[in-house]
């Protein structure tokens, strides 16, 4: 199986964030069918909860017509929005992230605002699907499940998610900070860090996997040379820099979109 387009970029703007739809079509030569696998892609939510219910909406309907839909999210989901006031430390945004039902999450430098102790609870406690390649978890207190990536069957066409963070700097109580007070996380996240945190992986993932996505919470800048740095990858999905576009970015060096 090759594949033969990348097609489709929707681009719904909502306050700081948008949702990014981009369909991947394979095609089987043996048996000359061709299946279509869309990636619905938000990021830097911050805390903004007005237009999640229907962005969950829009996610579950594609989904309940279509089962080849896969929804990730890359990152800074805590921070500045309408929730911030409620002071639930995140908790009442890790809520909502859970009931829209993702597929996979990755840490942004935001989300450690309230300290990487609160983010582990938030995580087990709610179970979101988090993915961290380049996460180093330190001492005892670990997350109970947050594998660097993970495999899914869509119709005979397997897709390998891969999962990395961003950078530790992000703004608490006191002002910008560039290190995880708690002491619990250090995150690799230099682009020559993340590139040798997956290359194995996604080595290993050419084996197995007909679609390798990376997710990633280092911009578009960094993203490109990631992609020139591991050409198996077919699709990069990030965030941070709060880019919007309004048509797929796609590299005719790498050939990524």
């Amino acid at each position: 199986m090759k594949i033969i387009a990348r097609i489709g970029a929707i681009r719904w703007i909502f306050a700081a964030f948008f949702l990014l739809s981009v369909s991947i079509s394979t095609y089987y030569a043996a048996a000359a069918d061709t299946v279509t696998v869309t990636f619905y892609h938000t990021s830097d939510l911050h805390e903004n909860s007005a237009n999640l219910p229907q962005i969950a909406r829009l996610v579950r309907d594609k989904k309940e017509k279509d089962s080849n839909v896969l929804f990730l999210d890359c990152g800074d989901r805590y921070n500045n929005g309408d929730l911030t006031p409620l002071k639930t430390r995140g908790e009442a945004m890790t809520a909502m992230i859970q009931a829209m039902s993702y597929d996979a999450v990755v840490p942004g430098n935001h989300d450690i605002t309230f300290g990487s102790k609160r983010f582990l609870e938030l995580v087990d406690k709610y179970s979101l699907p988090l993915l961290c390649a380049n996460c180093v978890w330190i001492g005892d207190m670990k997350p109970k499940n947050v594998p660097s990536y993970k495999i899914y069957e869509l119709d005979g066409v397997t897709v390998a998610i891969i999962g990395t963070a961003g950078s530790l700097t992000h703004f608490g109580p006191a002002g910008y900070k560039n290190k995880d007070e708690d002491g619990l996380l250090e995150i690799r996240w230099e682009t020559s860090e993340v590139v040798e945190s997956i290359r194995s992986m996604a080595s290993d993932l050419d084996k197995k996997a007909d679609i390798i996505v990376l997710m990633t919470h280092l911009g578009p800048k960094e993203d490109r040379k990631i992609a020139q740095a591991l050409p198996r990858i077919d699709l990069i999905a990030g965030g941070h820099t709060h880019d919007t576009f309004d048509t797929m970015v796609f590299d005719e060096q790498t050939q990524h979109p």
